[in-house]
């Protein structure tokens, strides 16, 4: 990796000796370039004069390499300096190619389009990414070269995108022309410029050589993690405003200047709060691993300083839906280092400061006063237990959980105020969702699992699924219960192609279920599919579909009982081939039941049931020190009860009766799809409260558990407007 990271990095320093002259010289020739031969010709010379340039300094750089590192050379195998060198003749025609895209760039930015350039970078991008995937044992000469290529793809499609007919290039010679030469006097001094800033590129990374293996690739990923914030807002955000500016500055002056200061005001306020922040977040990362609590002052300061001069309600909304879809994420969006700071904790602090100091409207929310008073008291409660908790470190963690899951649940209902912003939640939940099931396919396929997942992490051979979760049962409970959300999204349509797309995602979330080995999992999908199909088919056509699919379900059944099928077999496992697991399910429950009466239904206090549990699963001699010594009972209600006792339990009771009635009047008395997805969401809900271990940690069901509570409080809001017409 060291070898190809100089490489790289000496490529792009070479090719970008001339770079910088597309981006001072010709953007602002072509912003002022009129659609006549003569300045085609002026264009096309140009143009050729500093692909000719470039193209001398490789090959020059090409024939003195080979003649010192080959010439004559017979030794076996290549030194670290012979590598390098190959790398960078590949790197370096890879890099010119890219020169060739940034004056292609350069016409398209000019044009106004700005949206293509991006995606045939994605594009390109993407396509070297899944090669270098799915290609085992790849060697760093076969990545270099698909790395090289997807940088070919990638000026090839500007190349294409690029249909205006005055930025055509054909190679021409007017090296006499005064205008060209004029272009030529403007490029000198910024090729001086470029050169020595190349060096002080290059020179550390020459010296990073020296002090051992490894420092080369430390340097350049140090780089770009730092560069990653410039990439993505100032450079991107000067490569639009540039040759908008040049052409204003060309039609009028005076309208040229109120761009320019808006330009200026609007990056200033990306810019500098960017800045800050990343000389505060290097400041913490130093000094908060001995005084933790400075990770509060950044939060307070962010919204101390600029809740009250920006746009609150903008501002909030967008976070809140980052803040949703990070939740998803979890520990993947975060840095390797810090795998339990990830971005949704980061994110949901802030949120939560921000909204404490900004101006609140609670109007649309009056009608769930009730469940919202219970998540509080529920809350409250389990605070109380501190009081004669046995573990107040294990209770901390889980008051925050708490008060984590019924943060989201609020937001979801305070933030989705209209089915227009439900909708665009759901667009950007079933987009995850999508992505999610292409991870549980090619863990099903490979065998293979993400970084987080149980399979990795304990390091054992498992192909079941697990997404972006941690277990195979939490998967199925997250495919399950998003089952019902997604279906929302796309059966509102009455477009065919979102039927057919249904049809799709459902067979594939069946085979990932199955291949989940998860029962409740299985049972739950089973009867969200009813729900949904019940609401969008007429009843004659629901019977029929439920019929047909018995049929289908018994025929699959007495077929594989002579003929080996491994899915029916597998499911057929599911329900019967878990006898271990039952029996020792109900030896927790037993458990757990006899600790509540141990301690007189008063609890044990808040998240230290699972503390117990290990202990009679495993007692407390020759355990392994380093685990957490902590055992789910795998049973939500159960676990509450245990853990404050029957009155704490009261709150949280009446918080799902109320959840209950709501969503089964709701289911009753209305005849779209609407209607079904409270009653499928807690559906799943219920599914996950008796067959997962974790569920407290499990944002992504806290979250649908706010999107149901959410259209329970949008339709009540309907049903008052009509009363009150």
């Amino acid at each position: 990796m060291d070898a190809f990271n100089f490489a790289n990095t000496a490529m792009v320093c070479l090719v970008n000796i001339m770079g910088p002259s597309v981006a001072t010289v010709l953007i602002p020739f072509l912003a002022k370039m009129k659609d006549g031969i003569e300045d085609r010709n002026i264009l096309n010379t140009y143009i050729t004069a500093i692909m000719a340039i470039t193209y001398i300094l490789l090959l020059t750089y090409f024939i003195i390499g080979s003649i010192y590192f080959f010439a004559g050379s017979s030794s076996h195998g290549l030194t670290f300096q012979e590598l390098t060198f190959m790398l960078t003749f590949i790197l370096g025609i890879a890099q010119y190619t890219r020169l060739i895209s940034s004056i292609q760039t350069a016409f398209l930015q000019m044009d106004g389009k700005f949206i293509i350039i991006k995606i045939v970078a994605v594009v390109s991008a993407i396509l070297s990414y899944i090669y270098i995937i799915i290609t085992p044992n790849l060697s760093i000469m076969e990545a270099a070269v698909c790395i090289g290529l997807s940088y070919v793809v990638e000026c090839i499609g500007l190349i294409f995108s690029n249909k205006n007919k005055k930025y055509k290039y054909r190679a021409k010679f007017k090296w006499a022309d005064a205008e060209f030469r004029k272009l030529m006097r403007l490029t000198v001094p910024v090729t001086l410029n470029s050169v020595i800033y190349q060096v002080t590129v290059l020179l550390p990374n020459i010296l990073a050589r020296f002090f051992g293996e490894g420092y080369i690739s430390t340097m350049v990923y140090a780089n770009q993690i730092i560069s990653i914030m410039q990439t993505l807002i100032i450079i991107n955000l000067i490569s639009m405003l540039y040759p908008t500016l040049t052409r204003s500055f060309n039609r009028s002056i005076e309208e040229a200047k109120k761009k320019l200061v808006l330009f200026i005001n609007g990056s200033n306020m990306l810019v500098i709060p960017m800045i800050s922040g990343i000389a505060a977040m290097i400041l913490l990362s130093i000094l908060s691993p001995i005084f933790p609590l400075l990770l509060i002052v950044p939060v307070l300061v962010i919204g101390l300083l600029y809740v009250n001069k920006i746009n609150v309600d903008k501002w909030m909304y967008g976070l809140f839906i980052a803040v949703i879809m990070a939740g998803f994420w979890g520990a993947y969006a975060s840095l390797p280092q810090l795998p339990s700071l990830f971005l949704f904790r980061i994110l949901i602090a802030i949120h939560f400061i921000l909204f404490l100091f900004s101006k609140k409207d609670f109007s649309t929310i009056k009608l769930l006063k009730v469940p919202l008073i219970c998540m509080a008291v529920w809350i409250l409660y389990s605070v109380l237990t501190l009081l004669w908790t046995a573990d107040s470190s294990l209770s901390l963690s889980a008051i925050y959980f708490q008060i984590e899951t019924c943060y989201i649940v609020f937001m979801c209902v305070y933030y989705i105020t209209s089915w227009e912003k439900m909708r665009q939640v759901l667009l950007y939940i079933s987009c995850n969702y999508v992505v999610s099931l292409g991870i549980g396919l090619y863990e099903v396929i490979s065998g293979k699992h993400l970084r987080f997942s149980a399979g990795t992490l304990l390091n054992y051979e498992d192909s079941r699924p697990t997404g972006w979760l941690v277990n195979t049962n939490d998967y199925a409970s997250y495919l399950v219960i998003y089952f019902g959300l997604a279906s929302l999204y796309l059966l509102s349509s009455k477009k065919k192609w979102h039927f057919a797309l249904w049809l799709v995602m459902l067979a594939i979330v069946t085979l990932l279920v199955i291949e989940s080995h998860s029962r409740t999992g299985f049972l739950g999908l089973v009867a969200i599919v009813a729900l949904v199909l019940f609401k969008v088919l007429r009843i004659q056509y629901f019977l029929l579909a439920i019929f047909a699919g018995a049929v289908a379900f018994c025929s699959k059944t007495i077929y594989s009982s002579f003929v080996s099928s491994d899915l029916t077999s597998q499911l057929v496992d599911s329900f019967t081939g878990k006898g271990d697991s039952t029996e020792e399910r109900m030896f927790m429950y037993k458990f757990v039941i006899q600790l509540c009466k141990d301690h007189h239904f008063l609890g044990v206090g808040v998240g230290n049931t699972p503390r117990f549990l290990f202990e009679a699963l495993y007692g407390t001699a020759n355990v392994d020190i380093t685990g957490s010594q902590t055992m789910a009972a795998h049973n939500f209600w159960l676990s509450i009860i245990s853990d404050i006792g029957l009155i704490g339990f009261i709150p949280i009771l009446i918080f799902f009766l109320y959840y209950l009635y709501q969503a089964a009047t709701i289911y009753i008395t209305n005849s779209n799809l609407k209607g079904a997805i409270p009653a499928a969401v807690l559906l799943g809900f219920i599914g996950v409260s008796v067959g997962s271990s974790s569920i407290f940690e499990m944002r992504v069901i806290w979250i649908a558990l706010g999107l149901g509570l959410a259209v329970i409080c949008l339709l009540q809001r309907e049903k008052k407007a009509k009363q009150i017409e």
